[in-house]
């Protein structure tokens, strides 16, 4: 099921002389929906005719009730129809009002209009329309007819996230007050996603650690926002959370903690080099909190199940990361390149920066390449040498600079390599080793 704790996704109310009619319309929208979302969604309707026995409160009232949402075809015969009435007033009945069924702005109530009615039932509920002007219902095989199965779709999708959403806490770390504004930002990202934040006050080290225990364990992931200042509460929240084995996700101001004071630098060394990390922790890149937000979006969603390992063996992919925008450092880079596919490695360029953020979470290894001194305070090579740094999931990464003395980060264990021309082959051998050993280790434990 597609919504936890609902046994069926849909409850189909129809009437039955629309039998014909509502099956064209599930094999639609059920393929549609199985095309969207990559999972097929569980839609139950009344195929055996259970309305006229006594079976109705033994089963149909519990389908009702325990259905994630319910999507009612609308036409005359439904409004003529005693049962359906029967069917939506006993969920409107259980729930007790209609606001209870909304799930921030959409109802679990949807309805479906084949054909319009004298009356309509429940104006506020969200509807799609499937007849035209002339009142006559769609062809099944018209344009207009699968534009409103898109429409209806997608408004189910979303209720269904909300709705799973909403049954996830995550932890949302606080800390400094310069990161309060991009904290703030976050939680109305979450919140308006459905998603449940904790703590939900100014939790700080003058709570009883029962207290932070209580706000952490609920919560799936948690969430860990830092910047220039240390603030000893972050490292007892991140304590925390390791100890109740929660995912914990780190982003790291690109601009602030440039200048981060020595004890925030050594806090921010060590969640590079601790090893006690929960499986799922990651630190996630992003210029803003937007950007991060795109990242830590699929973080919070549930793990799809994972495809069967196939035999078939793929290079080990390297990210190589440059200013496209200098000719000198292209030229660079495409000897680089050159290196690297001769030995039997994929090297993965980018021209642009929209998709710099999905190759450094999906790319085996990364080589950030800086040939050219373009200005005093090279901001470029700050930002990204840091976030290839503080990346954990690289097999290999290393530094290639034509002058090493203008990286004023610290770069731990990772290599920092010399340019100059002629450029070495021999040069990249620790790096490739490194990324080869990694790559024939994970075969091997297949």
């Amino acid at each position: 099921m597609l919504v936890p704790g609902h046994p069926h996704d849909l409850f189909l109310s129809y009437a039955h002389a629309e039998t014909q009619w509502v099956e064209a319309f599930k094999k639609a929208f059920c393929q549609e929906f199985h095309e969207r979302e990559g999972r097929p969604v569980s839609v139950w309707q009344d195929s055996s005719d259970l309305r006229p026995g006594t079976k109705w409160t033994a089963e149909l009232e519990d389908v009702v009730k325990n259905a994630a949402a319910l999507l009612a075809i609308v036409s005359p015969a439904y409004q003529a129809s005693p049962w359906c009435g029967e069917e939506y007033r006993f969920l409107l009945n259980h729930y007790g009002t209609l606001e209870a069924l909304k799930v921030e702005t959409i109802y679990r109530f949807f309805k479906i209009f084949k054909l319009p009615t004298e009356h309509d039932i429940l104006p506020e509920l969200q509807d799609v329309r499937f007849f035209s002007q002339t009142k006559e219902p769609y062809s099944i095989e018209s344009p207009e007819f699968k534009v409103a199965i898109t429409k209806a779709v997608t408004a189910i999708r979303e209720l269904f996230r909300l709705m799973s959403n909403g049954k996830t806490s995550v932890y949302l770390a606080t800390g400094p007050i310069e990161m309060v504004t991009d904290r703030t930002r976050l939680e109305d990202e979450l919140t308006g996603h459905g998603y449940k934040v904790r703590p939900s006050f100014a939790l700080d080290r003058r709570f009883p650690a029962e207290t932070l225990v209580s706000e952490v364990d609920p919560c799936s992931r948690a969430i860990f926002l830092l910047g220039a200042q240390h603030d000893p509460f972050v490292s007892q929240q991140i304590d925390q959370a390791v100890a109740l084995n929660k995912p914990c996700l780190f982003w790291i101001h690109p601009r602030l903690s440039l200048n981060a004071i020595p004890e925030q630098q050594r806090l921010l060394q060590h969640l590079q080099d601790r090893r006690d990390l929960p499986a799922g922790s990651e630190i996630l890149g992003g210029q803003s909190i937007p950007a991060l937000w795109n990242a830590l979006e699929p973080k919070l969603k549930p793990a799809e199940p994972k495809p069967a390992p196939t035999t078939e063996s793929t290079k080990p992919s390297v990210y190589l990361i440059f200013d496209a925008t200098l000719s000198a450092e292209s030229e660079a880079a495409a000897h680089l390149s050159g290196i690297l596919e001769n030995r039997n490695l994929q090297v993965i360029q980018s021209n642009h920066f929209d998709d710099h953020q999905d190759l450094m979470n999906t790319s085996d290894a990364a080589l950030l390449l800086r040939t050219t001194n373009p200005k005093s305070d090279d901001w470029w090579l700050r930002l990204l040498a840091q976030e290839v740094i503080l990346n954990t999931r690289f097999a290999s990464k290393a530094l290639v600079l034509a002058d090493t003395t203008r990286l004023k980060l610290t770069a731990s264990d990772i290599p920092v390599l010399p340019y100059s021309q002629p450029f070495s082959p021999q040069a990249l051998d620790p790096f490739i080793d490194k990324l080869q050993r990694a790559r024939g280790a994970h075969a091997g434990s297949r």
